[in-house]
This record gives C-alpha cells, structure tokens and sequence, in this order.
C-alpha cells in the first residue's frame, strides 16, 4: 500500500513538473494594438483608482470630522504588511505600511491611548492617511473600505 501512495505521489510530482515546464508562444499582437491595450488598462486603473479614492476620502472625512478613534489593528493574514484599521464607529479600512512596520507602530500606540486620523490625501495613485497619537504618528496607504464583518478577528 505504501509502494502505491509513493507511485502515486511521483507521478503526479511528475505531470506537474512538465506541465509547469510547458510554456506557451506569445500571441502575437501589432504594436499599435499593444499600444491600444496599454492606454485602456491605465484608464481602467485610473478609473478605479477613483472609484475607491472617493469612497476613502468621504468615510475619512466623517471619521475625522468627528474624531472617531481607530479602535483595533487586524492584520491581514494573507499579505505581511498590510491590515485591517477598525475605527470606533465600525468603519474598516484595509491599509498597509508606507514603510516596514508603520502598522505594528500603530498598534502599539493603541496600547498607550488615543489614535486619530490627522490627515489623508490622495496622491493620484494611493490614499494616504496619517494617524496621529499624543507622542506620534505614522502614515500608512488606504488599498479600500473593508466590510467590518469579513474580517477574521482571533
């Protein structure tokens, strides 16, 4: 039995190995065609770029018009760097670190007390928001507005 569950093992190790080995010619596209494609993904990027800036920007703004504190830091299971903020009134933003640790600086200063949205703004390509505490702040990047209750809290 255990011959047959090794047979097994390797013969698919085996298919694998030469189905990923396989590759496939590119299709051949006309430049001015690739040319086309390139300036209709930018516009789509751009247009959803929009879409969730404007999202970000009018719950930010209600969240800091009326103070409302970040309550929690979830991070995010699957992406080292990024997580969830939730804010006091459920509000949940996935964010990530402008820089290598902005999110555990952030939870930490949970620890200490009170951590605000000071500013945000919107660079064109990402929604940053600065969150300030009474010894510091840091700025992390806004990737969407998360649904509160998708988020696995342990």
């Amino acid at each position: 039995m255990e011959y047959l569950a090794v047979l097994l093992i390797g013969a698919v190790a085996l298919t694998w190995g030469l189905l990923a080995g396989r590759r496939r010619p590119p299709l051949p596209v006309d430049p001015q065609d690739a040319d086309e494609l390139d300036r209709l993904g930018r516009e789509v990027l751009l247009e959803e770029h929009l879409n969730r800036a404007a999202a970000l920007v009018m719950a930010l703004t209600r969240i800091h018009a009326r103070r409302v504190p970040l309550e929690h830091v979830d991070p995010d299971p699957g992406i080292k760097g990024q997580g969830y903020l939730r804010f006091a009134d459920s509000t949940t933003i996935l964010a990530r670190s402008s820089d290598t640790g902005d999110l555990g600086m952030v939870a930490s200063a949970l620890l200490l007390g009170r951590v605000l949205v000071a500013t945000w703004a919107d660079d064109g390509t990402a929604v940053k928001i600065n969150l300030a505490w009474a010894s510091g702040s840091r700025t992390v990047q806004a990737v969407a507005l998360a649904d509160p209750s998708a988020v696995d809290r342990e």
